[in-house]
C-alpha cells in the first residue's frame, strides 16, 4: 500500500496536554537519534559527504524553542516537530504544537512534522516520511538554488550558533541558548573563570548597521543584581551574490556566506562601540528567560 496515501487519508493530529521533565528528557534523547538519522539520509551515497547546501541550525530538543530540530537544505529552512504515531494518530504536545505552527508561519519557515513509530518492547524507532505540518501532505524536497535571501529568523539563528561555537572554543561551559529572536538574552554560559554570564546577539547584514537596536536596561540591571556578567555580540554578514559579482549591502543570501569576526564586548559598552545601539528602560521584549 502507498504509505503517503495512507497518511493523507487516515492520520490525524492529536494534541495532548502536559509534559514533565522526564518526558522532555526522553524527547531530547530521541531528537539526537533523529538528527543522526537525517544527517545520514542527506549524505552522498558514493562519497559519504554532506552537501554544502545542508547544515543544522538546531541539533536537539531543548527549551525555550518552538521546534525540536531545524536544518537548512537547498535554501529552505525546515523547522521540525517530532510526533508519535499510535493507531493512525500523531500525538503532539499541545502548547509546543501551537507555538510551532505560529512561529514557523511568522518567520517563513517550512513547518516539518516528523512522525515516529516507536516500539517500546523492542526499543526501536521507525522514522516515517516527513509531512508538511499544516497540510499533512508529504514534503518533497525542492531542487532549489542558493540565491534566495535568508529569512530573518535564520539570520539570527546562525549568528547565535556562531557565537556559541566561539564560546565553546574559548573555555566556556554550561552553554544554553535560545533561537527565538524576541527572547533575550540569546545565550547563557559560564566563562573559564567560573563567572555566570550572558550574551545578547545581534545578527545583521552589512549595510544595516545604522538600524536602531534597543537593549532593555531593566534586563541588564536584573542580571547584574544576580551577579551575571553581560556581553553584546554584533555579528555582521556579507556575501558575493551569484555569478554577477554584485555586492548586496542590505540582504544576505545563502550563497557564499561570510560573517565578521566574533567578538564579545561588555554589554554596557555596546552604545559606545555602535552608534545604532541604545540602552533604554523601555519594556521592548515580549519575554525574558
Amino acid at each position: 500500500m502507498n504509505l503517503f496515501k495512507l497518511f493523507k487519508k487516515k492520520l490525524q493530529i492529536v494534541p495532548i496536554d502536559g509534559i514533565g521533565d522526564e518526558e522532555y528528557h526522553n524527547l531530547y534523547q530521541l531528537s539526537i537519534s533523529v538528527r543522526d538519522y537525517i544527517t545520514e539520509q542527506v549524505k552522498d551515497e558514493k562519497t559519504g559527504d554532506i552537501p554544502e547546501s545542508f547544515w543544522w541550525l538546531r541539533v536537539c530538543a531543548t527549551r525555550p524553542a518552538f521546534h525540536h530540530l531545524c536544518f537548512s537544505y537547498k535554501a529552505t529552512v525546515y523547522s521540525c516537530f517530532i510526533g508519535r504515531i499510535v493507531d493512525n494518530q500523531i500525538y503532539v504536545f499541545a502548547q509546543d504544537w501551537e507555538n510551532f505552527l505560529k512561529e514557523t508561519k511568522r518567520y517563513g519557515l517550512q513547518a516539518c512534522l516528523i512522525p515516529l513509530k516507536i516500539d517500546d518492547n523492542e526499543k526501536s524507532v521507525e522514522v516515517q516520511p516527513y509531512l508538511d505540518a499544516n497540510t499533512l501532505n508529504p514534503i518533497i524536497f525542492k531542487e532549489e538554488g542558493l540565491n534566495d535571501p535568508l529569512p530573518e529568523w535564520e539570520l539570527y539563528c546562525i549568528g547565535v550558533n556562531q557565537v556559541v561555537e566561539y564560546l565553546a572554543d574559548n573555555q566556556a561551559t554550561d552553554i544554553e541558548y535560545c533561537d527565538i529572536p524576541d527572547l533575550k538574552p540569546s545565550i547563557f554560559f559560564t566563562d573559564g573563570e567560573g563567572n555566570k554570564s550572558y550574551v545578547i546577539v545581534r545578527s545583521i547584514p552589512i549595510g544595516l548597521e545604522g538600524v536602531l537596536y534597543v537593549i532593555d536596561e531593566k534586563l541588564i540591571n536584573k542580571y547584574k543584581e544576580q551577579g551575571l556578567k553581560g556581553y553584546f555580540a554584533n555579528v555582521k554578514w556579507s556575501n558575493i551574490f551569484g555569478n554577477s559579482g554584485m555586492f548586496q549591502d542590505e540582504q544576505v543570501y545563502h550563497h557564499s556566506l561570510v560573517h565578521s569576526k566574533i567578538e564579545l564586548e561588555p554589554i554596557e559598552d555596546a552604545p559606545k562601540n555602535h552608534s545604532s545601539v541604545l540602552i533604554d528602560d523601555e519594556d521592548i521584549y515580549k519575554g525574558v528567560i
